[in-house]
């Protein structure tokens, strides 16, 4: 494993690569842009993990560190399933995913999106019921690429 340091204002910032991919990666600058790493050709952003010559349609991080790029955390996914791996938001209060307080109701409510659609999974007094409801419904939907609450 090695690391490429990025350029710009995150200096202190680098990428993981595999040794292999090293050489070849080392030659450009890279920069930072919404956590993944990019270099620039022309007035075109290429970013790291698609310059690997993987092939991949869309790629997932696995442990959803963009600046991550060793092939062991990168894998072949749809849209679909990257979706199901992403981050808790940045304006959740619940602290779950897939988890928010209803006022009006005075309930937790457990809701999950699929294929583009939400899934309502049911309403609940206590937040960790509803995050494991959350935690189920992810399972059964993704499979591998989800990423569920810690309970």
């Amino acid at each position: 494993m090695n690391k490429i340091y990025l350029g710009g204002r995150y200096r202190d910032k680098f990428a993981l690569v595999d040794a292999k991919d090293f050489s070849y990666l080392k030659k450009f600058i890279w920069y930072r842009s919404h956590g993944y790493a990019f270099r620039w050709e022309g007035l075109k952003r290429i970013f790291m993990h698609r310059d690997l010559g993987l092939n991949y349609k869309y790629t997932d991080h696995i442990n959803n560190n963009g600046l991550d790029n060793r092939r062991i955390n990168l894998r072949s996914c749809t849209v679909s399933e990257n979706g199901a791996n992403r981050k808790i938001n940045y304006d959740n209060t619940s602290g779950f995913k897939g988890v928010d307080w209803i006022k009006l109701r005075k309930r937790w409510r457990a809701r999950i999106q699929v294929r583009g659609k939400r899934v309502e999974l049911g309403w609940y007094r206590d937040p960790l019921l509803a995050a494991s409801a959350y935690n189920r419904a992810a399972g059964n939907y993704f499979g591998e690429y989800a990423k569920t609450n810690q309970i």
